[in-house]
Formats: structure tokens, C-alpha cells, sequence
């Protein structure tokens, strides 16, 4: 939000305060009193909002845009930030005092690549409870695990949830395959799935080789190793894993 509107919107206005301001508005602030504030993105907030957030975790104060007078408020402050505060704290772009108020207890999530057989709890359980996927309800196939687990999702949750919806929508019966995520996992990397190069030259047989040679190794170690694209890759994977060439 641009800094007048998140001002009004955290801490309130009063009618005419500002163009647009037909009437006065308590902010969330005052509707959490008692209760707690999510404020996401904390780390994109402008060094003016920054102050005021930081004078009413201070002074239990807060000052609607318009008005002279200050309403007690008593919320807890619950921030989340995909940016690395403490980092931006050092830079300057962070106020100190404020990252000391909100850091007390700092929980940091690690991405989905790094939280190993979790992915599929998530994509489970998004398969269950999308409303957007409610009257189609379908299950995971066990060839798909392997495709969850190997990918890296540079797009985090919000890709792999782009990807499943995709797959249910697109794909046929009644569980979600490798291919369907293959498919997703294409549409979203390059256009129409067309693949030129390295990629077109490496086969199933080459692959194997490379894992044979290469033991445990990740995605982006694996396309470095064979010079193929991490789309033709999961392909072949998922042909090799379905013939048991590989396993799990």
C-alpha cells in the first residue's frame, strides 16, 4: 500500500482526514485491541510507518491520521517477512529499534526445497482442503512423490500449488500422476514445452549413467552434470521411476 493509505489502514482516520475519507475508520490496530495483528511484509514498509508502528509497541498509543487525540491499544505484534530483516537492519533499511521490538521470538520457516518429505504432507493436504479443488477430490499417485521430492520449487508453496491445481484441472482419473506434474512443471518453465539442445540429445540411458556416477545429487547438480534442462530430466525420471529403473 502506498504510505498514506497503509497509515489510515493500520492506525485509523478520521472522516475528511485525507481525498476519499468519507468516514472515520478505527484502523486494525484498535479492531485487534486485545488480540493479535498479523503484519505480513513487514519488510516492505516505509521508514515513516516504521516509526509509528514502532511508537505505538512503545507507548501502547495510537494516533488515527486526522485527529490529535491517542487511543490505548493492547495487541500482540505477530510479523512475517519473506526478506532478511536483520540483513536490512545492518544495511540501513531496517530500523534497528524496531527489529529489537519484533524480534523477541524470531521462528524462520526454511524454504520447501529444504524441508525434505513435508512437500508431500502440503501437497496432500492441499489436494484435500482447496476449495478450489473440492468437487474434483483427487488423490496422489505414488509415481508423483518422486517428482514433489526432486524438484526444487524456486516459487516455493504458492508453485507448488499452481502446479497441483493444474494437475488435478488437466489431467485425467482420479489421482494426480508424474506426468500431470511434469506437464505443470513445463508449462510454467518454458513455452509450449519445447525443448532444443543438450536436452533433446540426453536418453534414459545416459541419465542413468550419470546417476550411477554421480550417487546421491540433487536437481540443479544433476542438469549441471548431464547438460540437460530440469523439465527433460523430470521426464525421463518419471519414465525410469514407472519402469523401475530407478526407485525411490
Amino acid at each position: 500500500l502506498p504510505e498514506e493509505l497503509a497509515e489510515a489502514e493500520l492506525f485509523g482516520h478520521a472522516r475528511g482526514a485525507f481525498t476519499g475519507a468519507g468516514e472515520a475508520r478505527s484502523g486494525l490496530f484498535v479492531a485487534a485491541s486485545g488480540g493479535t495483528l498479523l503484519l505480513d511484509e513487514v519488510g516492505d514498509l516505509s521508514p515513516q510507518v516504521q516509526a509509528k508502528i514502532l511508537r505505538v509497541l512503545q507507548e501502547g498509543m495510537v494516533r488515527p491520521v486526522g485527529l490529535e487525540r491517542e487511543i490505548p491499544v493492547d495487541v500482540r505484534v505477530v510479523a512475517a517477512t519473506w526478506r532478511d530483516l536483520e540483513q536490512m537492519k545492518c544495511d540501513g533499511e531496517f530500523r534497528e529499534d524496531l527489529y529489537d521490538r519484533l524480534a523477541w521470538c524470531v521462528l524462520e520457516l526454511p524454504p520447501l526445497k529444504d524441508r525434505g518429505r513435508d512437500v508431500l504432507l502440503l501437497a496432500k493436504d492441499y489436494l484435500d482442503r482447496s476449495h478450489d479443488l473440492q468437487r474434483m477430490r483427487k488423490g496422489l499417485a505414488r509415481d508423483a512423490e518422486q517428482i514433489l521430492l526432486s524438484h526444487t520449487w524456486p516459487g516455493n508453496v504458492r508453485e507448488m500449488q499452481r502446479v497441483l491445481f493444474q494437475s488435478v484441472v488437466e489431467g485425467k482419473g482420479r489421482r494426480v500422476s508424474a506426468v500431470n506434474l511434469v506437464n505443470a512443471m513445463d508449462s510454467g518453465e518454458s513455452e509450449g514445452g519445447v525443448e532444443v539442445g543438450a536436452s533433446a540429445l540426453l536418453s534414459s540411458d545416459d541419465l542413468v549413467e550419470v546417476l550411477r556416477e554421480s550417487g546421491e545429487i540433487g536437481m540443479a547438480a544433476l542438469e549441471h552434470a548431464s547438460g540437460a534442462s530440469r523439465s527433460h530430466i523430470k521426464r525421463l525420471l518419471v519414465d525410469l521411476v514407472k519402469h523401475r529403473v530407478v526407485v525411490r
